[in-house]
């Protein structure tokens, strides 16, 4: 599943594309839950022909049946690209779209919460429910869990009811502002990662910060339940580098055949 990332930011790392799906899109019945109100299906593929046929197959019909063709851009989250090469990068690959899709209108939107407010929402829900989910396996101790997931799942044991109900109302009104900009056309183009995978040679705080700063950018999905399709365009130092695009709940097929129309006429350049 794509809980947090783990189909989009794979996808961006590898080189493939890869759909965060509508919440709730695709049944999970079966899987195993990991923070239920995020966790979607996904599939991964190396060639935008295959990617639709699967899609078509999966999802059917979009139940969103209006034309995206109201590209949007957000200042603060072109920003969470990890430095100038990455930068630029993103600004080539960005432009190589709009040349396809049209020019995305530039927005400062400020919603009511900040780029960090969103983040840790997105932190404390998801992992509240994984602890609802999993932590009486996890107290009953010796499953040998690595460093940063033990951590993880230890913070969602402090997580108290009141912090959930408090940013639960913010998932909610977010999901609103969101919903409001994108309206019934509009999608919006995004990094979906900070730049390409982190070295392996990373310390455990550089890996840290490369994840906080990849959330930033991955939760406004999961907290919307809205889809988000990643394109291998860019690369940095010769490693994938994926450019996003987020539609409207429901809009999933919309979305592949967009990234269809954008990887068709990349390979013509």
């Amino acid at each position: 599943s794509d809980t947090g990332g783990s189909i989009r930011a794979p996808a961006s790392f590898c080189g493939l594309i890869g759909l965060r799906t509508s919440h709730g899109r695709i049944s999970l019945e079966g899987a195993m839950k990991l923070a239920p109100s995020f966790d979607t299906f996904g599939w991964f593929a190396g060639d935008i022909k295959t990617y639709e046929l699967v899609g078509k197959l999966l999802l059917g019909r979009d139940p969103h049946q209006h034309p995206l063709n109201r590209p949007l851009s957000i200042g603060w989250l072109d920003a969470f690209v990890s430095g100038p090469t990455e930068a630029a990068e993103y600004a080539r690959v960005k432009a190589q779209a709009a040349a396809v899709v049209g020019e995305p209108t530039e927005t400062e939107h400020a919603f009511a919460s900040s780029p960090d407010d969103l983040y840790w929402c997105f932190r404390r829900l998801q992992a509240f429910e994984a602890w609802q989910v999993h932590g009486g396996w996890i107290s009953a101790g010796g499953h040998g869990l690595g460093p940063g997931v033990d951590e993880r799942f230890g913070f969602g044991r402090t997580i108290d009811p009141k912090t959930v109900e408090a940013e639960t109302a913010r998932r909610a009104a977010f999901r609103s502002e969101f919903g409001k900009l994108l309206g019934n056309d509009g999608f919006l183009v995004l990094p979906t990662v900070p730049g390409a995978a982190p070295l392996k040679t990373s310390t455990p705080e550089q890996f840290q910060a490369y994840r906080e700063r990849a959330l930033h950018l991955l939760c406004l999905a999961g907290l919307s339940g809205f889809p988000q399709i990643t394109l291998p365009l860019g690369s940095v130092d010769g490693a994938p580098f994926g450019l996003s695009l987020l539609g409207p709940s429901g809009s999933d097929v919309a979305l592949i055949g967009l990234g269809r129309t954008i990887l068709d006429a990349a390979r013509k350049v």
